[in-house]
């Protein structure tokens, strides 16, 4: 019978394992006393003076604290100015709305005064004409419209029967004539211009001395021409003539300015002459209405 053959067992030696209390009271220990080091440490570096110069605490406590100090600084400077520049905005804003308000009633009171002015003129210049004749009659009046379909050839004056305004009185400004009265109410006149398709005058050349009629020749439907006719064939006319009332055609007294003649022309034996009217009837804003006896106003214009 075979004898079964087996291996003696080796006992292991038995090592005792701390417990999982006793390891964490171990780390509590350890690090109660780092900690502790590291305060005592901080201690002695805060208040342990260094010789001839600040406390390395307070140099720590400077090299921080100064940076932010002087960022809060910066902060605090950057919005006073800020605030200055934005109050000194405001301001020059305001003032500069002011200044503009200001200039607004500068140009308004400019253009009343220049308006005063051409109006000064215009009056005094026809004043001065009335005194050249004191003999004569006459009516200051306004220009208060216009005829739509004949805009620069028939005048409505603020002057009428209650003023002694009648028909066929003639109206004039300082620069030469304009033309007649043929309508009067109560308080308005209507004027017929010499410009109208409807006129007819007498005329003088100033210089020559010619004399012949002035009518009125339509060149388009805004436009029209004075013309003078019958005049001799052997006039020595010129351009630049004064051309004046004739006093022939019994309503217009002799002398009174109506135009210059700016260009000669020939029609069969007579000439023909084209006259620029003085009067700027596009601009007619005052007039006199002579009033009485034309043949009186004839003497006193001569």
């Amino acid at each position: 019978m075979a004898r079964l053959k087996t291996k003696p067992i080796k006992a292991k030696p038995f090592k005792a394992k701390p417990s999982r209390a006793l390891r964490d009271r171990g780390r509590t220990i350890m690090w109660t006393i780092l900690i502790a080091l590291i305060i005592a440490l901080v201690s002695l570096l805060l208040f342990i003076p260094w010789t001839g110069s600040a406390s390395l605490g307070s140099n720590l406590i400077g090299t921080i604290v100064t940076p932010l100090q002087a960022l809060l600084d910066g902060g605090i400077s950057n919005v006073e100015e800020l605030v200055t520049n934005w109050t000194y905005e405001r301001d020059l804003e305001a003032g500069y709305a002011a200044l503009q308000e200001r200039v607004a009633m500068l140009e308004a009171e400019n253009s009343r005064l220049q308006e005063l002015a051409a109006e000064n003129a215009q009056l005094k210049a026809l004043l001065g004409y009335a005194e050249q004749y004191p003999g004569i009659d006459s009516v200051q009046a306004n220009v208060i419209g216009r005829d739509p379909s004949n805009w620069y050839s028939v005048l409505t004056l603020n002057v009428g029967q209650l003023h002694g305004v009648t028909e066929d009185m003639v109206v004039m400004n300082a620069d030469g004539l304009i033309g007649r009265v043929f309508e009067v109410g109560y308080n308005y006149s209507k004027v017929m211009c010499i410009i109208d398709g409807r006129s007819s005058v007498s005329g003088i050349v100033e210089r020559t001395r010619d004399v012949g009629v002035i009518d009125t020749v339509l060149a388009g439907p805004e436009e029209s021409t004075l013309q003078m006719h019958y005049l001799p064939a052997d006039s020595d006319l010129r351009p630049g003539d004064v051309v004046k009332t004739g006093g022939m055609d019994r309503i217009y007294p002799k002398g009174i300015t109506i135009g210059t003649i700016t260009q000669i022309s020939r029609s069969g034996a007579e000439r023909m002459v084209t006259l620029a009217p003085s009067v700027d009837f596009a601009h007619i804003e005052y007039v006199l209405v002579v009033a009485g006896d034309p043949d009186r106003a004839l003497e006193e214009i001569e």
